[in-house]
């Protein structure tokens, strides 16, 4: 074959490589909180927090996105909670006295927590686009609390763990791509063996 023709094969190889490699990668991501100064007994055991109106709960979800994301495309919290509703202490569960609500630091609120009396409960909330970092990102850190709405000191939620998750694109990184370009390069013009 001649050097022209494996010239113009490599240049073809090349640019398809390029091409497939510089799409966007889609990649997920998670970062979990869980609470664990309490447990219950049962199988499995579940291990927990337990917070009043004057312990209001606070955390934070710390993410690191390798390669960096370029754009986020889904967010979602996942939190596990009991006793949300229950007012007063030992009561039937009624959400109009006491509504727990999740929010971020900025002040956006995620949603509220749905009644878990007397039964451990997993609530899913999307991630508002306004709370994701500025992109492109290596890392985002999300703070959470928890706010209730009675203000009765006596009111207390348990909380087994809360996860942040979702997915994000990542294009490749440059010099990837610069050293893909460069094999094919010196495969193109390296001399061909010649059978004796």
């Amino acid at each position: 074959m001649s050097k022209a023709i494996r010239l113009v094969m490599v240049a073809g190889l090349l640019q398809f490589a390029l091409a497939t490699s510089a799409s966007a990668v889609v990649l997920p991501f998670d970062n979990t909180v869980d609470w664990n100064s309490s447990s219950t007994p049962g199988t499995p055991a579940t291990t927990y927090s337990e917070f009043s109106d004057t312990s209001v709960p606070t955390w934070n979800h710390n993410i690191s996105f390798s390669p960096s994301a370029t754009s986020i495309l889904t967010a979602f919290l996942e939190i596990r909670h009991q006793g949300n509703g229950q007012y007063p202490a030992g009561g039937p569960c009624n959400n109009t006295f006491e509504v727990w609500f999740l929010e971020s630091s900025s002040s956006v609120q995620l949603g509220n927590l749905s009644c878990s009396v007397p039964n451990w409960t997993v609530d899913t909330f999307a991630v508002p686009s306004s709370l994701f970092p500025s992109l492109p990102a290596s890392s985002w850190t999300l703070s959470l609390r928890l706010g209730e709405s009675t203000g009765t000191p006596t009111d207390v939620i348990r909380l087994d763990y809360a996860k942040l998750y979702g997915t994000y694109e990542s294009v490749p990184e440059p010099g990837t791509l610069a050293l893909l370009g460069l094999g094919l390069l010196g495969l193109g013009l390296s001399p061909r063996r010649r059978a004796n």
